[in-house]
């Protein structure tokens, strides 16, 4: 197994039964978790921590193997079933934080540019 594969099965393992927010919006509403994911903090990390860890590691393997290109199309592809699924509501959302993320980068980016520090983590998704 190689090291893609090996990342990929330890981020996607399912989650425990006990631990599983609800997965689907009713016919375009907003959705919600269940009760005890949005109670617990950690337990938002500890999920967030793991998809991040394969988005980036995708990401990374594409750049990598020069497949930007095919990884975007697989990305937004997910965006717009995203989008499909759960409707406005969600997809608004997904527009907003984009912009939030893409905001706090730049700021970040300028940060590290008046502080006279050259680069910075490497790390999109953080």
């Amino acid at each position: 197994m190689d090291e893609m594969e090996e990342l990929l099965e330890k981020v996607m393992a399912p989650l425990n039964e006990d631990e599983r927010p609800a997965a689907r919006a009713d016919e375009g509403g907003a959705v919600e978790a269940a009760p005890e994911a949005a109670a617990d903090p950690a337990y938002r990390e500890g999920v967030m921590q793991r998809y991040s860890e394969a988005l980036y590691a995708l990401y990374e393997d594409a750049s990598k193997h020069q497949r930007v290109e095919i990884f975007v199309d697989a990305a937004t592809l997910a965006l717009a079933a995203i989008a499909i699924h759960f409707g406005p509501r969600v997809t608004g959302d997904v527009m907003r934080k984009l912009g939030n993320h893409l905001i706090e980068r730049e700021q970040a980016a300028m940060a590290e540019r008046e502080a006279g520090k050259e680069g910075g983590s490497g790390n999109l998704l953080h």
